[in-house]
């Protein structure tokens, strides 16, 4: 149901909310374009399994389930996945935020 499919997108964002700043001003505007280009970038640095997971999870918004089943993996080895790269994704905002990349 529609319902259920908000709460997933809410899930997924409340996933990688802490990498991600969500300003809304023209100021914020202008840092998400740039975030954007950085994301595009990190994606750039993954191998392809876990580029994969990434879009499938935050693009396509797919279960960790679905992800594991489309791959064939554990749910518990897509989940650590994620939480590898969420990882991998927080220190390379960090760097760019320096301007070391």
């Amino acid at each position: 149901t529609a319902q259920k499919r908000n709460r997933q997108y809410d899930v997924i964002l409340e996933e990688i909310a802490d990498c991600l700043d969500s300003g809304r001003s023209v100021e914020g505007e202008i840092l998400a374009r740039e975030l954007a280009g950085e994301l595009n970038a990190f994606l750039g640095t993954l191998n392809s399994r876990d580029r994969i997971i990434f879009v499938q999870r935050y693009w396509y918004c797919l279960s960790v389930s679905e992800i594991a089943e489309n791959l064939h993996m554990t749910p518990n080895a897509a989940r650590v996945c994620l939480h590898r790269t969420r990882e991998k994704l927080k220190q390379y905002l960090k760097q760019a935020e320096r301007g070391s990349l």
